[in-house]
């Protein structure tokens, strides 16, 4: 869901089924209809329940908030980190638990650039993919 400012909100809503997202992505702005993908019937679905985050569980939803919003490089940084660190996870290189930590050391090893081109974003971010599993690759001890 996105707030805007004047308190509204929208959401996107339909089955759990990421190849209707996957199917949005190739063919957008195009809207495709596929009889092989579930629909969503809001009607039996039935009330929607909203609770508070427990923030404590999602360490690197902190990490997104707060270098999300800093100015130049660093939410390149963070998304290079992160996707490195999640390869790395899925090889079996490193714990889930240590991809917050993995993250936030790629940043603060960073030097920002404040008002950074185009060029400058896409090499931080590519630099921080390459620093990241450089640092734990394989030969990281699970511990």
């Amino acid at each position: 869901m996105v707030e805007f400012t004047d308190g509204t909100l929208k959401a996107q809503l339909g089955p759990t089924d990421m190849r209707q997202v996957i199917q949005y992505a190739m063919f957008y702005p195009e809207r495709q209809s596929n009889s092989n993908l579930p629909i969503l019937d809001a009607v039996s679905m039935g009330a929607l329940t909203f609770e508070p985050m427990d923030r404590s569980l999602y360490p690197c939803f902190e990490l997104a908030l707060e270098y999300g919003q800093k100015r130049g490089t660093y939410p390149a940084v963070l998304a290079g980190a992160d996707e490195a660190a999640v390869m790395l996870f899925l090889n079996g290189d490193i714990k889930f638990t240590q991809i917050p930590d993995i993250v936030l050391n790629t940043l603060s090893a960073h030097s920002v650039i404040i008002t950074p081109t185009i060029g400058d974003t896409v090499d931080a971010a590519n630099w921080a993919t390459e620093t990241t599993l450089a640092r734990y690759n394989s030969s990281t001890i699970l511990s």
